[in-house]
């Protein structure tokens, strides 16, 4: 095989190469969601819940507000009187 002649003709080529392995990968699984798509769903699930307890473990929790110090005070705002 002769030796490229365009600079970065290699690079180019590799890239190429790369871009069609991902395009394998990216169409396997594509069929094996077509094949199999109760299997996916399984896996999805999998991962969401895994990703919801990763989140639930990291995310800040707002702290609980803490109780009145002194107790509620009732208002009468001048309506109907029970005199």
């Amino acid at each position: 095989m002769a030796e490229p002649q365009v600079p970065g003709a290699e690079a180019l080529q590799a890239a190429a190469l790369q871009l069609i392995s991902a395009a394998r990968t990216f169409l396997d699984a594509a069929e094996q969601v077509v094949r199999d798509p109760d299997a996916v769903r399984q896996v999805a699930s999998t991962a969401s819940a895994l990703a919801k307890g990763i989140v639930d473990a990291v995310a800040p929790r707002a702290p609980s507000p803490p109780p009145p110090s002194e107790p509620l005070e009732r208002i009468d705002l001048g309506g109907t009187s029970a005199s």
